[in-house]
């Protein structure tokens, strides 16, 4: 990944990406600065053929929110009933 920007927002970046859940647990993240170049405007995924990426990211977000319910109990099902129907 090459990502320029400043250097606070470059920290932020790492910070948000540095994902350590129930899904995703990044173990390492290896970091090499240099000059800014001004040759990435746009942000992207690149894929690999055959993925599913809209799709895939849909059911990752309601896995999320089915682990917050199974962590926090049963007690909150009522109020997310609406968004995971």
């Amino acid at each position: 990944m090459i990502a320029e920007g400043e250097e606070n927002n470059l920290k932020m970046f790492l910070d948000a990406i540095n994902i350590r859940n129930a899904l995703i647990n990044i173990e390492s993240l290896e970091t090499e600065y240099s000059r800014y170049t001004g040759d990435y405007a746009d942000f992207y995924k690149l894929m690999s053929e055959g993925e599913i990426d809209e799709r895939l990211d849909k059911a990752s977000e309601h896995l999320k929110e089915i682990i917050v319910v199974m962590k926090d109990g049963f007690g909150n099902l009522d109020s997310k009933m609406g968004t995971m129907i």
